[in-house]
């Protein structure tokens, strides 16, 4: 009886801390997202979908099956990571002013990047589903064997996490340098008034 209340105790813990969190920090988040002028529609529903989304996943898994969590878990981890990039992606985007060029250059990578985890993530869970038990005595889910695509799909998400990260600080260097040292138009400027003159 009292490793039962234990394994309980084990599994609630994590969402009462996640609740609390949120209700303590409840009032920011109404000022700052859902009172504040600046912050646009996409914003808001990025926000709302890592948040909540992340609250809703781990009230689930209190009660959901092994085979069934599975499923949400991956869905869940796919969504939020997803919205995370693409946030930062749009801050990239704005800091090298909206141009079309950068914006196919990050379009092709994060499509290229989350299509590759999506169809991974499906074959490993897939795999994952006859490898699954119930540990009876802890209360939870355990996995017999490591699915073979894992590796692939661990070796994508390094691989696309330093590429991202690469590609953020370097495009963001970039954006600063050029916003201290603008390029000197003084010349070009100074050739039409000139060449008008001329005319």
């Amino acid at each position: 009886m009292r490793r039962w209340h234990i394994t309980q105790s084990f599994e609630a813990v994590p969402f009462v801390i996640v609740v609390f969190d949120h209700l303590i920090t409840l009032d920011d988040e109404i000022n700052t997202i859902w009172r504040n002028p600046t912050v646009g529609l996409a914003s808001k529903v990025a926000f709302v979908v890592n948040r909540y989304l992340t609250e809703a996943v781990i009230a689930y898994t209190v009660y959901s099956q092994c085979r069934r969590f599975i499923w949400v878990f991956g869905i869940a981890c796919v969504v939020a990571g997803a919205i995370s990039h693409f946030i930062v992606l749009l801050r990239v985007y704005s800091l090298w002013d909206r141009r079309a060029i950068v914006a196919r250059m990050l379009t092709l990578a994060f499509t290229g990047s989350i299509s590759a985890i999506t169809v991974l993530g499906v074959f490993a869970a897939i795999q994952m589903q006859p490898e699954l038990s119930f540990l009876e005595p802890l209360h939870i889910c355990v996995l017999g064997s490591t699915p073979k695509v894992i590796v692939g799909l661990l070796g994508v998400l390094v691989g696309k996490s330093v590429l991202f990260v690469d590609v953020v600080i370097h495009l963001s260097v970039l954006a600063v340098v050029l916003r201290l040292f603008p390029p000197d138009t003084r010349h070009i400027q100074r050739h039409r008034s000139t060449s008008t003159h001329a005319i």
